[in-house]
């Protein structure tokens, strides 16, 4: 690859893991939201010690995907938690490679744990062409963008007791 197919790429893969952690960030504050809280940020001190709230928590973006779907009113908002989870799985926990030099890189993600014979499995294989990310971004954005409807204060039609009060 070109110096500027490098780059390209780079930028592209930054996109989706900036769109996934403000994700996986929005997603704690529209729980909070809607549990009926509102948000508590902060205070952002190295040593703190914070309660134990949606952003606070240590749970990963499954989780907390699955519990703000839990929390949604309208069906049509709930995010693809499988989906965007094996994405961020995959960037997190994969490797990048190309097999030929003019061939787009593609993403790898091998299972943590070996087989009797010692051999590890394939989870996830995305060839990483420019289609690829383009969907990619979208997928991602278009989950923001539901996720924003509750993480930005409280939603239209829900009182201070949090939902259906």
């Amino acid at each position: 690859m070109s110096p500027d197919e490098l780059e390209a790429h780079a930028r592209n893969v930054g996109a989706i893991v900036g769109n996934l952690l403000s994700l996986d960030l929005l997603v704690r504050v529209a729980i909070e939201w809607l549990e009926g809280s509102g948000p508590s940020l902060g205070p952002f001190r190295e040593g703190a010690w914070l309660p134990r709230t949606p952003v606070t928590d240590p749970d990963s973006l499954g989780p907390m995907i699955d519990r703000f779907n839990a929390l949604v009113p309208d069906p049509s908002d709930r995010l693809d938690a499988g989906g965007l989870v094996r994405l961020r799985d995959a960037i997190a926990h994969g490797r990048i490679l190309a097999t030929e030099e003019r061939t787009p890189m593609t993403l790898v993600k091998y299972g943590r744990n070996p087989d009797r014979e010692g051999r590890i499995h394939v989870e996830t294989v995305l060839v990483m062409t420019d289609d690829w990310f383009v969907e990619q971004r979208k997928f991602t954005r278009a989950a923001l963008m539901r996720a924003a409807k509750y993480g930005s204060g409280r939603p239209e039609g829900r009182g201070a007791d949090g939902p259906g009060h």
